[in-house]
């Protein structure tokens, strides 16, 4: 999967031409559900400048539906008990009443420029409410570009891109139906993208989430309606 990605991206940069061009949703392997969610809160963007690859960027939004499939996808491919599904899917609801989290995997043609963890970085990254106030983030890490889980449930990650987790504080933001829009920009170039959450306070986790008679216990946490994507 890592070679056709890299592939892809190869033959993008060779023959793209255009400034700013808006590509389609990024397709990752379909077979498991949990793909299906991530290629829907997914979005993708290249800049040139002068006919060269100035930036590539993958977003990922970590709305409640996709921290559902995630943690159902940890569960079955780590074989986690009842019990820690239990654990990590309440640790993940905290995280989303509390932050706007973001997987963010960059790629750009100098290593130099590829350093939003870094305070001098040559990025800014902002989320913009409805009301148009722009908040900065308040914890940009570095997702290893080794580590082969990380791969596992972000496949964009490749030798040529940094992946960062990006996550913003959800206190003040003006966020009335889940909408919002995020952007990265510095002189090479910028690129703004548009998500809607309209699940933003969801259920408190039910006293007993998991079923001893089922194969599959995470169907249970994916009967609510699901939340839907404003496209850019």
């Amino acid at each position: 999967m890592r070679y056709l990605l890299t592939l892809a991206w190869l033959t993008v940069a060779l023959t793209g031409c255009l400034w700013g061009e808006k590509s389609p949703h990024p397709v990752f392997n379909d077979d498991l559900k949990y793909y299906s969610t991530l290629n829907r809160w997914t979005e993708n963007g290249r800049v040139y400048r002068q006919f060269e690859t100035a930036f590539i960027v993958d977003v990922t939004y970590h709305s409640w539906e996709f921290r559902r499939a995630y943690v159902a996808e940890q569960a079955r491919s780590r074989h986690l008990s009842p019990a820690e599904q239990k654990r990590m899917l309440a640790e993940e609801e905290t995280d989303y009443r509390n932050t706007l989290t973001l997987t963010l995997n960059l790629y750009t043609p100098s290593e130099d420029w590829n350093n939003l963890d870094k305070s001098a970085t040559i990025w800014k990254l902002v989320i913009e409410d409805v009301q148009r106030n722009e908040y900065l983030p308040f914890s940009v890490t570095v997702l290893s570009r080794h580590n082969a889980e990380a791969t596992h449930y972000f496949p964009y990650i490749n030798t040529w891109t940094t992946c960062y987790r990006v996550k913003f504080r959800r206190t003040g933001l003006a966020l009335p139906d889940g909408r919002f829009h995020f952007s990265i920009a510095s002189f090479v170039g910028s690129k703004r993208f548009s998500f809607a959450d309209s699940d933003l306070l969801p259920p408190r986790l039910p006293a007993r989430l998991l079923s001893p008679t089922t194969d599959h216990p995470m169907e249970l946490m994916t009967d609510e309606p699901v939340p839907n994507r404003e496209s850019p």
